[in-house]
């Protein structure tokens, strides 16, 4: 449920991506948790655009590796972003988590939906 949330977000599939955040109803530690995961996707996805290699062979150098399945996914999502979009959406990951740590527990929810449908939003 969490990574089919992630994987939404990273494919920019907006319609699907608001109906499975509806269905989401977990604790302020798992969404968290999935905010932590999403960040160190894009931090991959970043060094991966980020060097010099093209993004067939600059995955092969992530540690730990990456194999098979998760490669073909995680190169097909990257067609979708580049190292602007990226950094963007780190910087959105950034403040939700900001926010949630320093407001009201009652809104972490409404934080969440907001950050996965703005990084959603930028595949477009």
């Amino acid at each position: 449920e969490m990574y089919e949330i992630i994987n939404l977000a990273v494919e920019g599939k907006l319609e699907d991506l608001i109906i499975s955040l509806i269905n989401y109803n977990k604790k302020i530690n798992d969404i968290t948790t999935t905010l932590i995961i999403l960040n160190k996707i894009f931090l991959q996805f970043h060094q991966i655009l980020s060097s010099k290699k093209k993004p067939e062979f600059a995955i092969n150098n992530l540690k730990p590796p990456i194999y098979s399945k998760k490669k073909d996914q995680i190169l097909s999502q990257l067609k979708k972003w580049n190292l602007y979009k990226i950094e963007k959406a780190l910087a959105i990951l950034s403040e939700a988590d900001y926010k949630i740590r320093s407001t009201s527990k009652n809104n972490f929810k409404q934080i969440f939906e907001r950050t996965f449908i703005n990084i959603a939003k930028l595949t477009n």
